[in-house]
């Protein structure tokens, strides 16, 4: 069997983990953003892994960076991301 090939993108995925929200408001962006708090009807927080939320106050210029290293969060020795996929998808096989 051929060994899988992972390759590394220079993006982040930032995800909106509030309830009401779904996965369709996860965004890819650049390793590098620049956000402007702009918004005058509406206070801005930002709230990172968890912790305590930061007001951020508007003209404010929050800036994510992607980190020079990487942390891997979970590893499973028996299967590989691609048959994780393909059992979560119900992905049977090719028709090709």
């Amino acid at each position: 069997m051929a060994e899988a090939v992972k390759e590394r993108v220079d993006r982040i995925l930032l995800d909106n983990m509030s309830n009401e929200m779904t996965k369709e408001a996860r965004e890819i962006i650049p390793a590098t953003i620049e956000i402007e708090a702009s918004d005058p009807d509406y206070p801005v927080y930002l709230t990172l892994d968890g912790r305590k939320p930061i007001h951020v106050e508007r003209g404010s210029i929050v800036t994510i960076r992607k980190a020079k290293r990487t942390l891997p969060l979970a590893s499973l020795p028996e299967a590989s991301f691609f048959s994780v996929v393909r059992h979560k998808l119900k992905w049977s096989g090719s028709n090709v």
